[in-house]
């Protein structure tokens, strides 16, 4: 499967198969694709800028984000891997393990974890 892409960010969910599309929630910006065998949403990254951090700006995209996934029936899965050096793993797992992920195993040689949560 080729991803692509997507043209534009959004604030609704895009479910175009191999499509990388990106949701962009207040200042948060999750960028994901959909993968429709075994019918599930892979989330590549939730980025929010520096200067908008610990405002919930992040908990708020994700809230938004696992609304649509869930309405649409998608488990999402994702590797815990903090995009920069201020970002700690044990955090970040936490964070994702708040709304329900789980670690299924070890994705990379750093031995970082991942997780998946099935829809509700």
């Amino acid at each position: 499967m080729q991803i692509q892409l997507a043209v534009a960010s959004t604030s609704e969910l895009v479910v175009i198969p191999g499509k990388l599309a990106e949701m962009k929630v207040g200042s948060s910006r999750i960028a994901y694709v959909y993968l429709d065998v075994p019918n599930h949403i892979e989330l590549q990254s939730l980025r929010t800028p520096a200067t908008k951090r610990g405002t919930g700006s992040a908990r708020a995209a994700m809230v938004e984000f696992l609304k649509q996934t869930d309405k649409a029936g998608l488990d999402v899965k994702l590797l815990a891997s903090p995009l920069d050096r201020k970002t700690r793993i044990d955090k970040l797992v936490a964070f994702y393990a708040s709304f329900g992920f789980e670690v299924t195993g070890r994705g990379n040689m750093a031995g970082e974890p991942n997780m998946l949560r099935k829809h509700r």
